[in-house]
C-alpha cells in the first residue's frame, strides 16, 4: 500500500481559508511514521469586507459545500494587530501589539516564542507559511535562521517593505531572498497559490501531518515601498484614491483587468448618510462625499473586486489540487480575512479600524468531512477563536498555563451549526501611541462602544444593522447600558477563559415559559409548603444558569439555578416554611434568564396562584 493510499485511511485534513495577508510555504522532508491527525491550511485575504465575497465564485462553492459564519468578527480591525491575535490566540490588550509599527506594533513586538506554529511544531506537525507575515518583517529579521521565524519547517514569506506590491517583490524563500519581477507570471498571488499547490502535491505523498498557513495582498491597495517614512508611523487611514504619494489602488491580473465593467460600491443606508448627528466628533467632522469622492470610491473598489479574482481562482486550484490528491475528503477548510474595509459608510472612505461593521466584520467559511453543507452560524464569533479552533481540530495541545488563549473553538457548530451560545465578543482599537482609542462589546443585537474622548454609541442592530441611529441616550435601554457597560469593563481586561463569556443571545432566541404551578402543604406537620413549577426554553438558544425563584406575595423564599437545552423543559421543585399568613397569599415562581438583556427578554416567564392552603 503506497503512503497515500495509507494517509487516505487514516487521516482527516483540515484546511483554514482565512482571508488576510499572511501566507504560508513549502513544507518539509516526510515523517518516517503515519500520523492520523489533521492537517491544516490557512488561507488568508487582506482588508476584506464581507459584501465582496459574492463576487468570488469558487468562495461561494466552498460555502455550499460547509458552514458560513456568518457573524464572524476581528477584534482589532488592523493588519498587524489582527493577525498577531491569529498567530498568539490573544486579543489585543494581552498580546501587546497595539500598531503596525514600532514602537507599539510590527514585527518587533510580536511575540515569536509561543505562536500556532510552534504549538504544532511542538505536537510533530510540518509548518509551512507563504506570502505576508507580520508587518516590519524584512531582511534584517531573524539573521541567526537566514530570516526564517521559529516554528516553521518551510517558509516562503514576503520580505517589508516590498511585500505590498503585486510586482518587483521580495520572498524569503527558505533562507533565500528572491527577486519576483515583472510580467504575468511573477504576479504575487499567482505566484503565492503556485507555491500552495506545490506543497500539497508534495504533502500528499507524506504520512506526517501540517500546517500550511496561506496568505494573499489582494484586495489590498498596492503600496510604495518607502510609504512608512513618508507617511508616517500611521497606516494609510482616509487616504483618497488619487493619494499617489503613498500608494495606488490594487492590481489585477492582467487577465482581470477588464472584468466587472462600471460595478460601483454598495450604496447602502450607512453610504454617506445625510444625518451623522449622533455619530462621534470625527465622524461628524467628515463632509458628505462628493460626486468626485464618489467615483473615486468606485473606482478602488472596481480594483479591489478585480484583485480578488486571482484569490479566488486560487482558492479553486487548491481545492483541485486536494481533489487531484486524494486529499479534498479529508480536508476542512476555512476562509476568512484579518480585517474588513470602510468605503463611504458613515461619510468614511477607504478606511478600516473604525468599528463599523463593514470595517469589524469579516468572511469565515468552513468546509470539510463531516461538516454540515451549506448552513449558517448566527452566534457571534472571533478571530482569536482561530488558533483554538485549530488545535482542536489538530489534536495538538494548548501551550501552557503561561500562555492562556483568549478564544474560544469553533468546532461544536462544525457538528451543530444551530447551536447558540449567546457569544460576546470584543472590540479594541489604539492610538498612534498605543493608547486606548475606542473598545466595543457584542451582545445579541446590541453594539456598544466606549471611546477614549468619553463618547459612546449604542446600536440596536437587529433594528438598524446599518448603524445609522445611536441609541446611548435611548430612555427605553437603560437596563441594557447598566448590563453593557458591565460586560465592556470585564472583557476590556479579560485574560484566557475570562475572555469566553455567553449567554446574551438575540432577544427572539429567549422566551422562558413557566407554567403548570402547583403548591401544597407538606411534612407530618403540614408546617412547609412545596412549590413546583414547569420551566420551558421556548427560545432557540441554550441557557446556562438560568436563576428559577419561589416568591410569596412578592417576598422570595427560594431560588435555584438551572441549565435549559433549546426547546427543553424542566420541572423544578422548591420548599420552604409556611408562615402565618401563608395561607391566602399569592405565590408565583420566576424564571429570570439573569444574563440575558432585560430588555431583550420576552415576559411570559412567570407563574403565579393564588390558593388558600388549609
Amino acid at each position: 500500500m503506497s503512503a497515500l493510499v495509507a494517509r487516505r485511511g487514516r487521516i482527516a485534513a483540515l484546511i483554514v481559508a482565512v482571508a488576510s495577508v499572511c501566507g504560508l510555504g513549502a513544507l518539509a522532508a516526510p515523517a518516517a511514521t503515519a500520523d492520523e491527525r489533521p492537517n491544516v491550511i490557512v488561507i488568508m485575504t487582506d482588508d476584506q469586507e464581507v459584501s465582496s465575497v459574492k463576487h468570488m465564485p469558487n468562495v461561494q462553492k466552498l460555502r455550499k459545500r460547509g458552514v458560513d459564519f456568518a457573524r464572524h468578527t476581528a477584534s482589532f480591525s488592523l493588519c498587524c494587530p489582527s493577525r498577531s491575535t491569529y498567530f498568539l490566540g490573544q486579543l489585543a490588550h494581552n498580546h501587546n501589539v497595539r500598531g503596525n509599527f514600532a514602537p507599539i506594533g510590527g514585527y518587533g513586538v510580536f511575540n515569536k516564542d509561543e505562536t500556532i506554529q510552534v504549538w504544532l511544531q511542538r505536537a510533530g506537525y510540518a509548518t509551512g507559511h507563504i506570502g505576508k507575515y507580520i508587518n516590519g518583517y524584512d531582511q534584517t529579521s531573524e539573521p541567526e535562521t537566514k530570516g526564517v521565524p521559529k516554528g516553521w519547517t518551510d517558509w516562503h514569506g514576503g520580505v517589508d517593505p516590498t511585500t505590498y506590491l503585486f510586482h518587483n517583490y521580495l520572498l524569503n524563500d527558505n533562507g533565500q531572498i528572491n527577486l519576483y519581477g515583472t510580467g504575468p507570471g511573477n504576479y504575487q498571488t499567482d505566484v503565492l497559490t503556485q507555491k500552495a499547490v506545490d506543497i500539497i502535491e508534495r504533502r500528499a505523498t507524506t504520512s506526517e501531518p501540517f500546517f500550511l498557513n496561506l496568505a494573499y495582498l489582494a484586495p489590498h491597495w498596492e503600496v510604495r515601498p518607502d510609504y512608512a517614512t513618508i507617511g508616517g508611523a500611521g497606516d494609510l487611514e482616509g487616504m483618497t484614491p488619487n493619494d499617489t504619494r503613498l500608494g495606488i489602488p490594487p492590481v489585477p491580473a492582467e487577465r482581470h483587468a477588464a472584468m466587472f465593467p462600471g460595478i460601483t460600491a454598495p450604496r447602502t443606508p450607512a453610504f454617506d448618510p445625510a444625518d451623522v448627528s449622533g455619530k462621534p466628533a470625527f465622524v461628524r467632522e467628515w463632509p458628505r462625499l462628493s460626486p468626485a469622492a464618489q467615483a473615486e470610491i468606485d473606482q478602488w473598489y472596481g480594483a479591489r473586486i478585480r484583485s480578488l479574482q486571482a484569490v479566488d481562482e486560487g482558492v479553486g486550484r487548491i481545492v483541485d489540487a486536494l481533489r487531484r490528491t486524494g486529499e479534498l475528503d479529508n480536508t476542512y477548510v476555512v476562509f476568512t480575512s484579518d480585517n474588513g474595509w470602510l468605503q463611504g459608510e458613515h461619510r468614511l472612505p477607504l478606511k478600516k479600524v473604525d468599528v463599523y461593521d463593514p470595517s469589524t466584520r469579516i468572511p469565515l467559511v468552513v468546509s470539510g468531512p463531516k461538516v454540515p453543507r451549506d448552513v449558517t452560524v448566527r452566534d457571534w464569533t472571533s478571530n482569536v477563536d482561530l488558533p483554538a479552533t485549530i488545535l482542536e481540530l489538530a489534536k495538538a495541545p494548548r501551550p501552557g498555563a503561561t500562555f492562556p488563549l483568549d478564544g474560544a473553538p469553533l468546532t461544536p457548530y462544525l457538528s451543530d451549526p444551530a447551536r447558540r451560545t449567546g457569544r460576546v465578543v470584543l472590540h479594541e482599537a489604539y492610538d498612534d501611541n498605543g493608547k486606548i482609542d475606542y473598545q466595543a462589546v457584542r451582545a445579541g443585537r446590541w453594539k456598544y462602544v466606549r471611546y477614549a474622548t468619553g463618547e459612546t454609541e449604542l446600536y440596536d442592530l437587529r433594528a438598524d444593522p446599518h448603524e445609522l441611529t445611536n441609541r446611548h441616550r435611548d430612555p427605553r435601554f437603560p437596563k441594557v447600558r447598566k448590563q453593557l457597560r458591565r460586560l465592556l469593563a470585564q472583557q476590556a481586561e479579560c485574560r484566557g477563559a475570562a475572555c469566553v463569556v455567553d449567554g446574551y443571545p438575540d432577544y427572539w432566541d429567549v422566551n422562558v415559559r413557566v407554567d403548570r404551578l402547583r403548591v401544597q402543604r407538606v411534612g407530618p406537620d403540614r408546617s412547609r409548603v412545596r412549590v413546583r413549577a414547569r420551566v420551558t426554553n421556548t427560545g432557540k438558544v441554550d441557557l446556562r444558569r438560568v436563576r428559577v425563584a419561589a416568591r410569596e406575595s412578592g417576598r422570595e423564599r427560594s431560588a435555584t439555578r438551572i441549565d435549559l437545552a433549546a426547546g427543553k423543559r424542566r420541572t423544578v421543585s422548591f420548599e420552604y416554611r409556611a408562615t402565618p399568613s401563608t395561607a391566602a397569599r399569592t405565590h408565583m415562581v420566576l424564571a429570570d434568564p439573569k444574563r440575558q438583556l432585560r430588555e431583550a427578554t420576552r415576559k411570559d416567564n412567570t407563574a403565579k396562584r393564588k390558593v388558600r392552603l388549609h
